[in-house]
């Protein structure tokens, strides 16, 4: 009986995994661009945006917006809090 059970909880785990990422679908999941709710732009991290300003022929021109001098040590250093 306990080994029943086993198998049963483990087969209803592999379907819930399953049903989750056949749920996650990287193109039509994908933000505006306008504004990116993660760091990474969504929950995958893919960093991916679907504006067309940065490309291959505009990279050349990018420049720093901001620059700031850090004190302290290595713990001030952090993934910003989106």
């Amino acid at each position: 009986m306990v080994i029943k059970l086993k198998h049963a909880l483990v087969l209803f785990g592999i379907i819930i995994f399953i049903g989750n990422v056949e749920g996650q679908d990287s193109v039509s999941g994908l933000y505006s661009g306008q504004d990116w709710p993660f760091a990474g732009g969504d929950w995958s991290n893919s960093r991916y945006s679907t504006l067309a300003d940065i490309s291959v022929e505009t990279v050349d021109r990018l420049n720093g917006a901001w620059v700031t001098r850090l004190e302290g040590g290595a713990s001030s250093r952090s993934t910003p809090v989106v």
